[in-house]
C-alpha cells in the first residue's frame, strides 16, 4: 500500500493531467460545433447520413489543412 506523502505528491500530476483532458474535451466540442454550423449552414437535415457524411467531411477537410501547413513549415526549414 502507498504510504500517505507519496500519494500527496503524486495529486498535482493527476489534477494536471485532467486539466489537459478536459481541456481537449472542451475544444473537441467547439470543433464539433463549428463543424455543425458549416452543415447547418449548407441546409442539411441533422437527421441524415448525408448530416453525418457532412460533419466528416468538415474534420478531413481540417486535417488536411493542418498537414498541408505543417508540410509547407518542413519544406521551408530545409
Amino acid at each position: 500500500m502507498m504510504a500517505l506523502a507519496s500519494r500527496i505528491k503524486l495529486l498535482p500530476g493527476f489534477l494536471v493531467a485532467g486539466s489537459l483532458l478536459a481541456g481537449c474535451t472542451a475544444l473537441d466540442e467547439m470543433e464539433a460545433e463549428n463543424y455543425r454550423r458549416k452543415c447547418d449552414s449548407l441546409g442539411i437535415s441533422r437527421s441524415s447520413p448525408a448530416y453525418d457524411n457532412c460533419i466528416l467531411q468538415q474534420q478531413k477537410l481540417e486535417e488536411e489543412g493542418i498537414q498541408h501547413s505543417m508540410d509547407r513549415q518542413s519544406h521551408s526549414h530545409k
